[in-house]
Order: structure tokens, then C-alpha cells, then sequence
């Protein structure tokens, strides 16, 4: 039995730490680490990980994206989806419009469109309409900044003009007059 999230042993360490907080009874259940020392269970979070478990034998392999779009759960499906002896078992309803949704609809055998992203270096004229948009977006976030600055600065001068005594003559002026 293995988890595979990229955070799985963060989170197993987050909920050990809170132990303490549990009832006694529930304490008691799990040994000496608590009931998240689970023994049987490996953790793992890179694909090399896993790899390392050997992939010949068979294996039940737990996931934390239900959508099957993202993560180590899309990426298993792309290594082991087409073998006959895989089973993907889900295990809550699939969100709505989402790869798993369309498996949990369709009858086996299951063909489905995968859309893999692949980083491409920009070349050519790629490259220099990205270079000059990101330096555009730099001009205007460091003009931004400027004109804050300047605000504040009118702002910080139109407040000492105006000084603390000017606030406390008018006061005394509209209670004189009222």
C-alpha cells in the first residue's frame, strides 16, 4: 500500500503533532506514534520514490487528486492507465467536467484524450515578444510604484501643512460659534 502526494509525509507529520489534542482513547489506539504510525503504508512523494518501490509486484496506490487532471494521480494514469491489469478506483464522486468524471462515465475499455503540457523554450520572435512584454510589465509596475510614492509623499506634506494645532482651532472655532 502506498500514498503518493507531494506533501503526503508533511501531512502525516502535522497530524502526529497534534496528538496531544486527541482523547485519551484515541490516543491509545495507534501505539507509540499514534494511529498515524502506519506501518504497512509507505510514503512516498516523487515519481523516483516510487520508482524505487520496484513497480513489477503489485500494488495498491493511493492518490490525493481525485480529479485525475494534475499531479502524481494524472501522471500514474498516463504510466499504468493502458495496462489491462490496472484498476483506477475512485473513491468519492468525481468533479464534474474532470478526466476522472469522464472515466467514471465511460464503459471499459476506456479511450481518453489526454492533453499533456510540455514547457517549450521561446525561440525566434517568440522569445523577443516575450522579452519585450515582460520588460513593458516591469516599466509600468516600477512607474506604479513611483507615482505611490509621490502620493504618498503630497500626502505626507499636505498633512504636516495643515499640522495638528490647525485641527484643534477649528474644533474651537465651530464650538465658540455653536
Amino acid at each position: 500500500l502506498v500514498l503518493v502526494s507531494h506533501m503526503a509525509f508533511n501531512t502525516l507529520e502535522f497530524a502526529r503533532c497534534q496528538l496531544e489534542y486527541m482523547s485519551q482513547q484515541w490516543q491509545a489506539t495507534g501505539g507509540m506514534r499514534g494511529p498515524f504510525d502506519m506501518k504497512l503504508v509507505k510514503v512516498v512523494q516523487t515519481r523516483r520514490q516510487l520508482e524505487a518501490l520496484g513497480t513489477s509486484k503489485p500494488m495498491v496506490v493511493l492518490t490525493t487528486d481525485a480529479s485525475l487532471d494534475c499531479g502524481m494521480s494524472k501522471e500514474l494514469l498516463l504510466r499504468w492507465g493502458g495496462d489491462p491489469k490496472s484498476l483506477v478506483l475512485l473513491t468519492t464522486p468525481p468533479p464534474e467536467g474532470s478526466l476522472s468524471h469522464r472515466l467514471a462515465e465511460t464503459r471499459p475499455p476506456v479511450i481518453a484524450t489526454l492533453r499533456i503540457p510540455v514547457r517549450v523554450p521561446l525561440e525566434g520572435k517568440e522569445l523577443q515578444d516575450h522579452i519585450e512584454a515582460r520588460a513593458r510589465e516591469l516599466r509600468r509596475l516600477q512607474e506604479e510604484e513611483q507615482h505611490e510614492r509621490q502620493m504618498k509623499a503630497i500626502l505626507g506634506a499636505a498633512a504636516r501643512a495643515v499640522g495638528p494645532d490647525d485641527d484643534d482651532a477649528e474644533d474651537d472655532a465651530g464650538r465658540d460659534g455653536g
